[in-house]
């Protein structure tokens, strides 16, 4: 325990001898606000929520993905489930691309209106829960009071929900 308080104490004065240039204040006390800021504005807290709700958001966006891919390739003969699992299989860990293959391969080659119009609606709902949560952290930790209306603020996270959809679309068509 001794030895941890003089490397403590060793790093604190050593972080206090360091001046940025044209700066009155120590590289320590710098690194002091920045912990004090953190701490007062709860970035940990707030960027929790956002990973939070982005997950829970994130499986239903998925399935809707997916379900969304037999009827795309009718205007988009370039996607189709096998590119799509050639995809798959370079960005996920193997042992979970050969345990997922054949449910993914199920979702993306047959039509299924039921889990399209299921997933659409939940994906969007948790999917614009994510941004909204977004939309609320920027606006806390900038000290700004939201002005839109509810159904205005869900229009907005429902804009870049869509943004996020068409960018998804593209890195596919891209990486192929």
């Amino acid at each position: 325990m001794n030895k941890i308080k003089k490397t403590k104490n060793k790093i604190r004065s050593f972080l206090k001898d360091i001046y940025l240039k044209n700066s009155a204040i120590s590289l320590y006390q710098i690194f002091k606000i920045f912990i004090k800021k953190i701490n007062e504005d709860e970035i940990f807290e707030r960027s929790l929520a956002v990973a939070f709700s982005f997950t829970l958001g994130a499986f239903p966006f998925i399935i809707f993905l997916f379900a969304l891919i037999p009827y795309i390739n009718i205007f988009i003969p370039e996607i189709n489930s096998e590119k799509i699992m050639i995809f798959l299989s370079q960005i996920m860990p193997s042992n979970m691309y050969e345990i997922t293959k054949g449910t993914i391969l199920d979702l993306v080659s047959i039509k299924r209106g039921g889990l399209l119009s299921f997933g659409v609606l939940a994906a969007l709902f948790l999917s614009t829960n994510g941004f909204n949560t977004l939309i609320k952290t920027f606006n806390s930790c900038y000290k700004l009071d939201e002005k839109r209306g509810f159904l205005q603020t869900r229009f907005i996270a429902l804009v870049l929900t869509l943004i996020f959809i068409i960018v998804a679309i593209f890195s596919i068509l891209l990486s192929t």
